[in-house]
């Protein structure tokens, strides 16, 4: 249903639940998911997760993520490259637990900028 939306004026959309990345594997289709279908609707750019995150650490990485994006300006890869970046210093000043399975579940696809 989503791919058959129109929504060739959206810059962006940003999918914070666990696994939004992920979907059926299909011969000769590649992944048949969420980012699929945004980007067939014409979205130009998704910003998903590969894996579980739990509520704090992808919240706080969302608020890195739309200060990054919203009030510095930076490009979508660069926000979330930032937003990483930003939780993993917040975890080792903390002295937690620095896992990537923390900090690095979000990616972005499409249109970068």
């Amino acid at each position: 249903e989503i791919a058959t939306l129109e929504l060739g004026g959206v810059e962006a959309v940003v999918l914070s639940g666990c696994r939004t990345g992920g979907g059926q594997v299909r011969p000769d289709e590649g992944v048949i998911g969420l980012r699929r279908a945004f980007q067939a609707a014409g979205v130009r750019a998704v910003v998903m997760s590969l894996s579980d995150v739990a509520d704090h650490p992808a919240r706080k990485w969302m608020e890195f993520f739309y200060k990054d994006r919203l009030t510095r300006g930076l490009t979508i890869a660069e926000s979330v490259r930032q937003a990483s970046l930003e939780l993993l210093m917040e975890y080792r000043k903390r002295g937690a637990d620095p896992s990537p399975s923390v900090w690095g579940a979000f990616v972005s696809s499409g249109d970068w900028r």
